[in-house]
């Protein structure tokens, strides 16, 4: 039993010496014993060429309601209306002046304002009529193509292929 007991303990040391002798090279690049095998490693190194004169492609923002870029996006007219008749319009214009009908439905007419508007930053602007002198702080939206006032966000005004309304009684000028 003794003799089973030496050669299974010699068979391990056999099988663990051949082993090692795989994971390491006796005689490695600089001779000394333990040293591991240099790895060759392949790299592959795609190179772009710069482009000459191609020109990129940018998406095509949305149009302005009057299409004219490099003006101020809300140049052009503007509408809200309802099914009960309200129907609210705005035209700006690129001397900066502005048209404004409200038609509440029913007898009462269009209402028609006049005045001057400007640019505060940001996409705000504000308007002020000729009247009362009141000024009206209008946001437009880019991502939405919208605008409305600050002071009534809920009413929001799309771009109007039309124009103003045209003024009944009673009038404002």
């Amino acid at each position: 039993m003794k003799k089973w007991i030496a050669m299974g303990i010699l068979a391990i040391l056999v099988i663990g010496m051949v082993l090692m002798s795989g994971c390491t090279n006796n005689a490695g690049s600089s001779g000394a014993v333990g040293t591991p095998t240099p790895q060759i490693v392949y790299v592959t190194v795609l190179v772009t060429p710069t482009p000459t004169a191609t020109p990129t492609l940018t998406p095509t923002p949305t149009p302005t309601p009057t299409g004219i870029v490099g003006q101020d996006p809300i140049i052009g007219v503007w509408r809200c209306s309802d099914s009960s008749g309200y129907d609210h319009r705005y035209r700006f214009n690129t001397d900066h002046t502005f048209v404004e009908s409200f038609d509440f439905g029913g007898t009462l007419g269009t209402t028609i304002s006049k005045g001057t508007w400007r640019s505060l930053g940001g996409n705000s602007y504000v308007s002020v009529d000729d009247e009362f002198a009141y000024p009206d702080t209008i946001v437009y939206s880019p991502s939405r193509n919208v605008i409305y006032s600050k002071d009534t966000p809920t009413f929001v005004m799309s771009p109007y292929a039309g124009d103003v309304k045209a003024a009944s009684t009673p009038t404002k000028k």
